[in-house]
């Protein structure tokens, strides 16, 4: 009886990963390119907002609340309460 094995290397090899067809890189290259236009648009239509207007003081007040400058009212306790509590 003879023994034989058979190699990784004897068994067929799947096809290497082809390149992306130009038809494929196509799509994704305007997709790309119109989804940065409709960012850019967007972006330019924010900073050209009047600070002054209703638009633009909704925008100011969401880029201040972003970054953390909108601080709740702090609660502000009666004189001598805060002290009994405390003792």
């Amino acid at each position: 009886m003879r023994n034989e094995m058979t190699l990784q290397t004897d068994l067929p090899q799947p096809p290497a990963a082809a390149a992306p067809s130009s038809r494929a890189r196509r799509a994704y290259t305007s997709a790309q390119t119109r989804g940065t236009a409709v960012y850019d648009r967007g972006r330019l239509w924010i900073e050209n907002q009047d600070p002054g207007s209703r638009k633009g003081a909704t925008i100011g007040w969401v880029r201040r609340a972003a970054r953390g400058e909108l601080n709740r009212a702090r609660r502000v306790e009666p004189a001598g309460l805060g002290q009994a509590a405390s003792r």
